[in-house]
């Protein structure tokens, strides 16, 4: 069991070192370097309800790409950035994200350590984080089927430490 562990993390870190390092050598394009024409796309985003039993939708308009990783990025920061509207915040204020990729339908979130470090909630605002994120990601990009949460690069088993996040999430498993 421990050397599936270890082999387990062996294979994220190389995926994770691979796609740091192809964005690191082709960089992010700025605006008009592509002859890209900016167009918008509504997307939903999942929040926290006042009383936390629940998940509220939010709609917002996102400037959207042909890139699928950069228009995850964009859905992610929004995410982050917290409602704009009646519901409460799922995440810590302080969480960056630092990156995002997919593989086998999975799509990969990175965050800073603030988002385990200054999670301060129960099991309840737990699940919302981890619901919402999910959510999120699915209803917004139908090639996607599972997430996986990555703190600094590393696989957590929690972030709240009541949760098992140490497997890909599904969204029929995070109503």
């Amino acid at each position: 069991m421990r050397k599936a562990a270890t082999v387990a993390i062996a294979i994220m870190v190389v995926v994770v070192l691979g796609w740091y390092i192809r964005e690191r050598v082709s960089g992010p394009s700025g605006p008009g370097e592509t002859g890209e024409v900016e167009t918008t796309r509504e997307v939903t985003l999942y929040f926290g309800s006042h009383d936390g039993g629940s998940l509220v939708a939010e709609h917002r308009q996102i400037v959207s790409s042909r890139n699928i990783l950069e228009n995850l990025r964009r859905v992610l920061e929004e995410l982050v950035s917290g409602p704009e509207g009646e519901a409460m915040a799922s995440l810590p204020a302080s969480a960056r994200l630092r990156g995002v990729f997919i593989h086998d339908r999975t799509a990969f979130i990175d965050f800073s350590q603030e988002i385990v470090k200054d999670f301060a909630g129960g099991t309840t605002a737990e699940y919302v984080l981890i619901s919402s994120l999910v959510q999120t990601v699915c209803a917004n990009f139908p090639e996607v089927d599972a997430v996986r949460i990555l703190v600094e690069g590393e696989e957590v088993n929690t972030v709240g430490g009541h949760l098992l996040v140490s497997r890909p999430l599904k969204p029929q498993e995070w109503r």
